[in-house]
């Protein structure tokens, strides 16, 4: 379990949770911060957090989401759920698109999801029958044509 703010000297905690979700996906993050603002909620439940709280949460809160959160509940403090419930109410719920997605071929697109959900190379070679140069190449094509440096960068853009 991993208590997390989206603040942090060094790190932005959207960017340390989808790290979390890719490179130790048992570690289960919750944000705990005092920001409310969308672009920090949904970049971080995106990103793979299984909360979000804000610091005013009582200490017995605080304690229940931890014990929810670590049977596999997700846990959102209200003003965070009525958010949620707001903005999927004014429809602009993400409709599984990601900004740039037309510039892709399919099996970029497809080789794109995949290094969003944490696959190695190695494993996207395996999972679509191509070699793992193939995978390389097409990252690399990905990247570029998305104006991305880096895999972390993507996985950002993609939970846009």
């Amino acid at each position: 379990m991993a208590l997390v703010d989206v603040r942090m000297p060094g790190m932005n905690g959207v960017e340390l949770v989808i790290r979390l979700a890719a490179e130790q996906p048992r570690v289960a993050a919750i944000v705990l911060s005092t920001f409310d603002e969308d672009d920090y909620i949904f970049g971080a439940l995106r990103g793979g957090a299984v909360g979000y709280l804000l610091k005013d949460c009582s200490p017995d809160e605080l304690v229940a989401a931890i014990v929810r959160a670590g049977r596999g509940e997700t846990v959102l403090g209200s003003p965070v759920a009525a958010r949620l419930v707001a903005q999927l109410r004014h429809g602009r719920a993400d409709p599984g698109g990601f900004p740039g997605q037309e510039l892709l071929s399919a099996r970029e697109i497809e080789v794109a999801r995949m290094v969003a959900a944490g696959a190695a190379n190695k494993e996207i070679a395996a999972r679509l029958f191509i070699t793992e140069g193939t995978v390389k190449n097409h990252v690399s094509s990905i990247l570029r044509k998305l104006d991305v440096r880096d895999r972390v960068q993507l996985i950002l853009h993609l939970k846009q």
